[in-house]
């Protein structure tokens, strides 16, 4: 690679991990703004007459979507402005190499040592006093793994064919452990209420289904028509509990399956997939259950996310990158098939797919065509996207 390419790759992730961060606070502040406005009837008196706890606990569930919704649709875009504003800073230009090494080596410096800052707080109980403490006297060496990952992300790359196969083996072994997390029969059912109630409102329609009843109109599922597509499976395997966890369990280590295969093809270095995918794993699954486990000593499950909301969406990121990188008709008309697919299993996700990947056509056209040309293509793909949801 050649010293001005590794100086606009230097200078892409810079922009990209400075506006990453910018992404978040203007969403935090935005979503902020959303929850405060929203009003429903007013209960708040009421509440804090009977309650303890914080007023937003009591969100209704239609301010939680717009919240879930707004901010799918509005991170990449606020991601995609910040990141196009921070790449023409004139203190980015190639006449700058110096300032983009040393602000690279540092922001890289400066990943790792967050990272490893909000593992270990992610895995000790926030509410010790005594965190304080551990936390001081860490730092150090927290810094010192912080420059020693750095130093190898930076000037070394590992190309062993023996890495890899390690690697692999690990990331394929916490994806299997994944789908165990999901198994249980109704031997080892928790009588807390939240598993219940989580429960129940994700197995319910399964069972109407079976009972010959249909999605929105014999009955309305909170969380997509999923039951009506899974009930060939069912009628298969069965209808226990034990099967329908491991049915859950299958679609969730598919969906990880499909993000790790992803991770692979995108970047150039497996060690950097590997850890992306293991932050991935960790702070998406594992630290949600691990929390459970330790601050209210509770499994549960949780299948309206794992991986009903979640399934679509990975196998859309995944097809998406290939369609942009072979520009296959096929790919292209598949990913059109899957869009009302998604908003039929679930739509709080289906949506977000199906709106992302017309805006991310639309995006395309503008950039590569002038602007008839780009009018033409995209009244296309608009044409195209409707006939399949009609």
């Amino acid at each position: 690679m050649s010293e001005i390419n590794k100086i606009n790759e230097k200078k892409s992730i810079i922009s990209l991990i400075v506006s990453l961060i910018c992404s978040i606070i203007t969403i935090i502040v935005l979503l902020y703004l959303i929850s405060i406005s929203f009003h429903t009837a007013d209960l708040s008196d009421k509440i804090k007459d009977i309650y303890v706890f914080p007023i937003y606990t009591f969100a209704p569930e239609p301010c939680e979507r717009i919240l879930f919704i707004s901010g799918m649709i509005m991170f990449p875009v606020c991601q995609l402005l910040w990141y196009l504003f921070f790449l023409k800073l004139p203190f980015l230009n190639n006449q700058h190499a110096n300032n983009i090494n040393i602000i690279y080596k540092s922001l890289i410096f400066f990943c790792f040592f967050i990272m490893s800052i909000l593992f270990i707080f992610s895995i000790i109980n926030t509410h010790d006093v005594a965190i304080m403490f551990y936390m001081q006297g860490k730092v150090i060496l927290f810094g010192v793994l912080s420059l020693l990952c750095s130093y190898l992300f930076v000037y070394t790359n590992i190309n062993t064919l023996w890495v890899y196969r390690v690697l692999n083996i690990l990331s394929y072994v916490f994806i299997f452990i994944t789908m165990l997390f999901c198994l249980f029969t109704i031997y080892n059912f928790s009588d807390d209420y939240p598993f219940i109630m989580h429960f129940e409102s994700i197995f319910y329609p399964i069972l109407e289904v079976s009972q010959g009843k249909e999605g929105l109109v014999d009955f309305v599922p909170l969380y997509g028509l999923y039951p009506h597509f899974l009930q060939p499976f069912f009628k298969i395997i069965g209808y226990t509990i034990f099967n329908f966890s491991f049915l859950m369990g299958f679609l969730l280590f598919l969906s990880f399956f499909i993000l790790y295969i992803f991770l692979n093809e995108i970047t150039r270095s497996r060690l950097i997939a590997v850890l992306g995918f293991f932050t991935l794993l960790w702070y998406n699954y594992f630290y949600g259950k691990y929390l459970l486990l330790r601050l209210l000593n509770l499994s549960d499950p949780y299948f309206q996310y794992h991986p009903v909301r979640f399934l679509f969406p990975c196998l859309y990121i995944y097809l998406t990158w290939k369609y942009f990188n072979k520009k296959n008709i096929y790919l292209y008309y598949s990913l059109f098939i899957i869009c009302p697919v998604a908003c039929l299993w679930n739509f709080d996700t289906g949506i977000v797919v199906s709106l992302s990947y017309m805006f991310i056509l639309i995006y395309q056209e503008l950039c590569e065509h002038n602007l008839i040309l780009a009018g033409k293509k995209i009244a296309w793909h608009l044409i195209s996207g409707f006939s399949f949801f009609i």
